[in-house]
């Protein structure tokens, strides 16, 4: 389907959840996606090729990023999976991708940027990017 018609068939399940997480403006986000890249990107995806996976450690690094940071930030991740799942299509490189890695690759990779990580001592002076790393990397050895 094209773009600029996911902004009304978003699988209920991922709606769900993407509704679950705050005030997600996905709509926007297809807007724009449709308005800069036009209908040719992809030009056919599916609904299942949208759904956020829905597996113990990718809804435990969901709670993880929800608890640790700002609404928007949450959603610019959510929406950068998305948006990377459509790129994926358009490359022909959808069935290349683990899916629950890109998932919680994409929505703990802004952690660092909370104040509650940055101002432990371990983390003090590192940029956000290297915090979100380390801290990502312990979630997952604990996991």
């Amino acid at each position: 389907m094209p773009i600029k018609h996911l902004r009304t068939a978003l699988p209920e399940r991922s709606y769900k959840m993407l509704k679950s997480t705050g005030a997600l403006k996905l709509n926007d986000t297809l807007a724009r996606m449709s308005q800069h890249f036009g209908d040719n990107l992809p030009p056919e995806i599916s609904e299942s090729e949208l759904i956020i996976p829905d597996t113990k450690i990718a809804t435990e690094a969901t709670k993880l990023s929800t608890s640790l940071t700002k609404p928007s930030i949450l959603n610019h991740s959510i929406r950068m999976y998305l948006f990377g799942v459509c790129l994926a299509k358009h490359e022909g490189a959808l069935n290349n991708i683990d899916r629950e890695q890109f998932y919680i690759s994409s929505i703990l990779s802004k952690i660092g940027l909370s104040d509650d990580i940055r101002d432990l001592d371990e983390y003090k002076g590192r940029d956000f990017e290297l915090i979100s790393a380390d801290h990502a990397h312990k979630f997952l050895l604990s996991t």
